[in-house]
């Protein structure tokens, strides 16, 4: 639909060869939009993956550190209420 758009614009120029150049030069701007966009999809796509694997590190240490500490309460309690494990 955009380079429809592109071609009736276009199309309005005084005479063929103008309107081929204009048209020449949208498509390559477009190109380079879509390029310039891609690389930072690209960019973007790899940060999330970086934040996942950070997460993922984070959500083991926790869920470690967790049973550790349920460990100890548990022990706690056992002292405190005088029964052996």
């Amino acid at each position: 639909m955009f380079l429809g758009y592109l071609l009736v614009k276009s199309y309005k120029a005084n005479n063929e060869e103008s309107y081929t150049i204009i048209i020449d030069k949208k498509i390559t701007a477009l190109s380079h939009s879509i390029e310039n966009y891609s690389q930072k999809l690209i960019s973007i796509n790899q940060k999330i993956s970086d934040n996942e694997k950070s997460l993922s590190l984070i959500n083991k240490e926790f869920n470690s550190k967790r049973e550790e500490i349920l460990a100890m309460i548990w022990n706690m309690e056992e002292e405190i209420m005088g029964k052996d494990i």
